[in-house]
């Protein structure tokens, strides 16, 4: 569920040697809110810097095209580092270059 992968977000933002973080076929479906969001920008970008996660997949989820473009926007707005987003059918990956 959007809530359980929300939590699972916000747990992993603690982890310093995170860096590959699947969340395919996790049940995670649209529409994604406010909180999972909020849980997306901590994990990408912390306090003190650039998180160590590299890569981020949501891949064969049920995830509406609005949500995924939202995803890769965050993904590119919150990294620090050149980063990249493949978005199309049921690949959701994000990963930093």
């Amino acid at each position: 569920s959007t809530v359980g992968a929300g939590s699972l977000l916000m747990a992993a933002k603690d982890s310093k040697a995170l860096q590959k973080l699947s969340l395919s076929a996790c049940g995670v479906t649209s529409p994604l809110d406010a909180t999972f969001f909020d849980a997306l920008k901590t994990l990408v970008c912390q306090n003190d810097g650039e998180s160590s996660l590299t890569e981020l997949d949501f891949s064969h989820n049920v995830i509406s095209v609005f949500d995924k473009e939202r995803l890769a926007e965050e993904w590119e707005l919150k990294s620090t580092v050149e980063s990249s987003s493949i978005v199309k059918d049921n690949l959701c990956i994000f990963t930093k270059l």
